[in-house]
């Protein structure tokens, strides 16, 4: 059965590009979390013999292993995965199919996805029709249907009391992949505004432009974890960001802008918005268009921001100097990450 697993899934990640190589890892985030706890430092110590990992990045994982904190670890394991790229990527569900014998929830994962084989792709894959969609991924895109329907009944009442009943104990919004239009995150804006338990709002690749933006700007302050990426923002959009982060009330913890479209202009201008924030400890630029004019500007955010702790640039266009001045930086205060 290993032997049949290992072939069947090899040949399933040759058949994927690197686009959808981040999607499925994406997809499964939550769940690999958990399913790797136990095999932590064996999964750290494969990726450090291929050169995917250094000796800090894996000592940093094992420190928190053993400390007693496996959650943290494998979910610091995995984000040093995501920010190393799609050879990291392959290495480690490659490395999966080795522990899957130990680690019964990730055999699991690795059979369904077997099972499924290149249509779990027509679900990512947003050029295609929802007719080609696997049927348990259907049922979570009418999830999510349903669920903007009901936040949609809930933002027409205006009842702050029913809809703060309604979503006490929903602390995240999900709608990652769902197509959402300029009225449906003037729904979102709404019923957030109407509550205060919403914490985790979660719109990556919703197809959000600036005018999405406009209508949920309002609000977005009041979230701890903000992902907008694979959205096409730009800097206009990312702009429209500033009253949020200005906020003084602003409790935004982590701000995902992976690919939007941000160039060094917007850079600079979102640098600028952060001198009042007093909340942010996550900013994630990834794969956006930023070049050396935009390092004096980060530079300055790295070394002034009180609580900025973890600052994602992979896949920029920075010189190789500048990459290594921006690094250099990771010294200047304790527990600063910088990843390059």
């Amino acid at each position: 059965m290993a032997t049949d697993l290992s072939s069947a899934f090899s040949a399933f990640l040759s058949i994927c590009d690197d686009h959808q190589l981040l999607r499925l890892t994406r997809f499964y985030m939550e769940q690999l979390e958990q399913a790797i706890e136990e095999g932590v430092e064996g999964l750290g110590l494969m990726l450090t013999g291929k050169d995917h990992f250094t000796g800090r990045m894996y000592h940093r994982v094992t420190e928190l292993a053993e400390k007693g904190n496996r959650a943290g670890a494998s979910r610091l394991l995995l984000d040093l995965v995501m920010e190393k790229g799609s050879g990291a990527q392959r290495m480690m569900w490659q490395s999966f199919v080795k522990l899957h014998h130990h680690l019964p929830e990730l055999s699991r994962i690795l059979n369904e996805i077997r099972e499924r084989g290149d249509g779990q792709f027509a679900y990512m894959d947003t050029e295609r029709g929802l007719s080609e969609v696997p049927a348990h991924l259907k049922d979570v895109e009418d999830e999510k249907r349903r669920l903007l329907k009901a936040l949609r009944y809930l933002s027409e009442s205006q009842n702050r009391g029913l809809a703060q009943a309604a979503l006490e104990s929903v602390e995240k919004l999900s709608f990652s992949g769902m197509t959402l239009t300029p009225t449906d995150c003037a729904v979102l804006s709404r019923v957030i505004g109407l509550c205060d338990t919403i914490k985790h709002l979660d719109l990556t690749a919703c197809d959000i432009q600036c005018k999405g933006i406009q209508w949920l700007d309002p609000v977005l302050h009041k979230c701890q974890e903000l992902q907008l990426g694979e959205n096409k923002l730009g800097d206009s959009g990312v702009k429209l960001l500033s009253a949020a982060l200005r906020n003084p009330e602003c409790k935004i913890q982590q701000l995902l802008l992976i690919n939007v479209g941000l160039t060094d202009s917007g850079a600079k201008n979102l640098v600028s918005s952060l001198g009042p924030n007093r909340s942010l400890k996550e900013l994630d630029l990834q794969a956006n268009s930023l070049t050396d004019q935009s390092v004096p500007a980060l530079h300055h955010l790295i070394r002034t921001h009180p609580s900025l702790e973890w600052i994602h640039l992979w896949y920029n266009d920075f010189s190789k100097f500048n990459e290594m001045e921006l690094r250099s930086l990771e010294g200047f205060r304790p527990g600063l990450n910088i990843s390059l």
